[in-house]
Order: C-alpha cells, then structure tokens, then sequence
C-alpha cells in the first residue's frame, strides 16, 4: 500500500522543482500575492525526503547548509516556564497514567498536584538546561517539525503542508489550544528575523472539510493569544502578522507543471 504522506508526495516534488529555479523564493511566495522580492542567498533548508542531486549551483554557491530531514525547534523557554508555573493550565493526560518511567511519572505527578517543592526543582532543571529538545519529566512541550523551514539572512519562511487530513492540529498532550502552526511560529519569535509563516493545502480537501473556513481564524488575534498565553501582546501581533495566508497545490501544479505523486 502506497504512502500518501504530504511530505514526500507534495513538499518533496515541490521543492525540488522550484530549487532548480533563480527565481526559487520568488516561486515558493508567489501564491501568497506578498510583493516581497527575497533576493537574499539562501542560508539554510529543510525539508523531508529531500534529492540533494538537483540543488542547483546557484544555493551550492551561497553556502546552503542542507538536510535531509524537518527542522526540529525546540519549545520556546517562556512556555516551558509558564507551564511548570501554572499547571493548572495543563491537561492531566491518561499519557500520565500509563506507566513508563516512575520516576517521572511521580515528579510530573506531584508538580500537576501542586507541589511547591517539585515546581521549585523544576524551574531550577529548566534554567540550567541548555537542551530543550531532549524528553525531561520538567519539559511539558516537545520539538516542533515544520515542513518547510527555510532562512535567509533578513527571513525564516516556515510552512505547513497538507494533504489528506480532515483537521487541523490544534492541540498537544499537554495543552488543550495550541494550534501546530502557531508552535512553529512561537518557536522563532525570540529571534530578530522576519517570519514568514504559511499553509500549503490540497484545494479539494479544503472544501471537503471546510479548511477554508477555519483558516480564517489565523487572521484573528484572539486564536493566537489562546496558542500563546506565555506571550506579550506585542509578540501575539507580531505572530500574527507572520502569517502570510495558504495556498494549493493544486496552484503549483497548474503554473510550474509540477507531477505530484498520489502515493510513494
């Protein structure tokens, strides 16, 4: 049986196509009608599956660090924080329940129940720990995988591909409103580059399910600031306005003749 994941089937031929390009950025944004005209060489891509045979000269030339899986972005440290010291925030999971390691089990336990002494140790490990993508009993958030991350100098341009999926991934294991591409987003507001943040969607799934609709909600400040309670009003704007919209890949395949493949 055939594998439909939208990372191998539509991120992969997309950007693989698109790299061959000059135009490469100016292609990828197109959909999006943002006016920018990103000149800047590439620093850095990420995406999965992806045939390093076809980078063009051009990304060689300009240093392109390169890999051949998503970018993990470790949960931001305010949010870390904000957690240990508001569990009450947080769901108490059957995950909890299940067994595992004990000694985790009853540390996350005992700072859920509201242990003062157990919250204390827990901000104490977080602020030593340099590592944030690492499994902690104090780590209430984990890594974060966008499909398309990509950086240049002045931009990081971070994408969410879809495909087959009746909904939008809006919660974590810990966290009842944290939207997937908001995580992506918070990830990186603490540096000082220009966020660039978006959807790719499939235009007749979007209209089975009704995508359209709910990604209207990314142009209201109100669902940022229930992804992102650790954060100041400034910094949810400045989220917010990251978001440049969604396109299809349907409008890639029709412009740049791109074959996507139904299954791997």
């Amino acid at each position: 049986m055939g594998k439909k994941n939208s990372s191998l089937t539509r991120v992969r031929p997309l950007l693989n196509t698109l790299l061959q390009r000059d135009d490469f950025l100016d292609a990828l944004l197109w959909p999006f009608n943002t006016g920018l005209h990103i000149s800047e060489p590439i620093e850095c891509i990420y995406y999965e599956g992806q045939d390093l045979t076809i980078m063009s000269g051009a990304l060689n030339s300009a240093g392109c660090k390169r890999s051949e899986h998503e970018k993990a972005l470790a949960p931001p440290r305010s949010l870390l924080e904000n957690l240990i010291k508001n569990p009450e925030k947080m769901l108490n999971p059957e995950a909890l329940k299940k067994g595992g390691d004990k000694g985790i089990f009853e540390k996350r336990r005992q700072l859920l129940d509201g242990d003062s002494a157990t919250k204390d140790k827990a901000l104490a490990c977080l602020e030593k720990d340099q590592d944030l993508t690492k499994k902690a009993w104090y780590i209430f958030e984990g890594s974060t995988c966008p499909d398309i991350y990509i950086e240049t100098k002045s931009y990081i341009l971070v994408g969410e591909g879809k495909r087959t999926e009746r909904k939008l991934t809006t919660t974590t294991t810990w966290l009842q409103k944290r939207d997937q591409l908001i995580r992506h987003i918070d990830a990186l507001l603490d540096r000082e580059k220009t966020i660039l943040s978006f959807f790719i969607v499939d235009r007749n799934i979007s209209q089975k399910y009704g995508y359209d609709e709910t990604l209207k909600k990314f142009r209201n400040i109100a669902y940022f600031q229930e992804s992102l309670p650790h954060r100041s009003e400034k910094l949810v704007k400045r989220a917010m306005n990251s978001y440049i919209g969604h396109a299809y890949w349907q409008d890639y395949e029709e412009r740049y003749g791109i074959s996507f493949p139904d299954t791997l």
